[in-house]
Order: C-alpha cells, then structure tokens, then sequence
C-alpha cells in the first residue's frame, strides 16, 4: 500500500516524489505554487486564488494549464444552473468553490 502523506526536510525530494506521481505539467505548477505560498510577502494574486491571472503569462493559481482548460474555462455552467439536472450534477467536476462563484459571476455579467 502507499503511502498517503511524505514528509520532507529537503525540497528536492519533495521535487522526486511529485515527479513520481504527477505528470511534468502538474509537477511544475505545484512547485510553484509551494515556492510562491512560501513566499514573503505573499503574493497579492496567491491571496485571491480564485480569480485566476490577468496576464497571458505567469502562474495561475487556480491550477495547471489543462486543469483551467478542462474544470474552469470550460465549466458547464448551464448544465450546473439546471434545476432538473440532478444527475449530471452530482458526476459533475467542481472546482473549489470560490473559483466555482468567480465563474458563476463572470457568467452573469
């Protein structure tokens, strides 16, 4: 069985155990998102997770690349605002819920 939780005292193996078990582009964003929530200050857009980037470039912290693509940018929000879509609901994907209302807002501007 594996194991559940590691503890690290160095970072590169926290680097080996993430290379391990995600793929490169989820590796690479959640070792970002450990370096900038380290950071001091924090981070003004670490602060506000849920309303993504401004720019083009740059870490969003609402997750990787393909994850915004598949769970954010691409939320069935009619399906989700469907009273009497019970099932397809409850298999639905959520993203946290504060990016969940962030687009939920966008949607009704």
């Amino acid at each position: 069985m594996a194991a559940k939780l590691h503890i690290h005292r160095h970072f590169h193996k926290v680097e080996e155990d993430l290379t391990e078990l995600f793929s490169d582009e989820l590796t690479r964003w959640l070792l970002e998102e450990i370096r900038l929530n380290k950071s001091h200050p924090f981070p003004e857009s670490q602060k506000t997770f849920w309303k993504g980037i401004s720019g083009l470039e740059g870490h969003d912290p609402r997750g990787c690349d393909s994850y915004i693509r598949e769970h954010v940018d691409n939320f069935p929000v009619k399906e989700y605002l469907d009273k009497g879509n019970i099932v397809a609901k409850l298999k639905m994907h959520l993203p946290h819920q504060n990016i969940l209302d962030e687009v939920l807002q966008k949607q009704n501007s």
